[in-house]
């Protein structure tokens, strides 16, 4: 019984220390934002180096109205193998900008407080900026592999017929930290 309870206890600080501790970097490489609808959002966005090795995202939204639970983001992801994009489907979804906010994934709680001003649900008539941003490796899925990935984000107004307004590709990389 004190062998189980002792395997449990040191599993578990393993996993602690692995959650606190993330072995895998992410860095981003590029960022390529389409507008569709400029009477929804006016759009720009690019990456910058904060340092010689560690680029961050920079995304100025200027929103013309306020962006209701009716509006639906899409998020597709493609990992590269074999000089090609492939589909990495435990990374596709669907969800409404209400959902958006209650959720961490992919350091959403990070992108909503590095706005000035703050985001929140719903988007308000105003402009939003995402200046020198750089990702949080621990609130990333686990089961990522390491690689290239390009991550498709796409908004949809549904009160005109789904019409796209906005698309965002994130390319990024994630490895291994290695440890001496």
């Amino acid at each position: 019984m004190f062998r189980k309870i002792l395997i449990l206890l040191i599993v578990t600080s393993v996993l602690i220390f692995a959650k606190k501790n993330p072995l895998y970097s992410l860095k981003i490489d590029r960022s390529e934002i389409f507008n569709y609808d400029y009477s929804i959002v006016n759009c720009t966005g690019h990456c910058s180096f904060v340092n010689r090795s560690t680029k961050a995202l920079n995304i100025i939204l200027n929103f013309k109205k306020a962006m209701l639970d009716t509006n639906i983001m899409l998020m597709r992801s493609m990992v590269w193998r074999n000089n090609v994009w492939v589909k990495f489907s435990p990374l596709e979804f669907s969800i409404t900008l209400k959902d958006f906010f209650k959720y961490d994934w992919f350091d959403i709680k990070g992108i909503r407080e590095s706005c000035k001003p703050p985001m929140t649900y719903p988007w308000q008539k105003t402009t939003y900026k995402l200046l020198n941003y750089i990702p949080n490796m621990k609130h990333y899925p686990s089961f990522m592999p390491t690689g290239s990935y390009r991550v498709d984000v796409e908004f949809w107004d549904s009160n005109k017929k789904l019409n796209k307004f906005l698309e965002h590709h994130l390319y990024m990389f994630i490895d291994e930290i290695i440890k001496h």
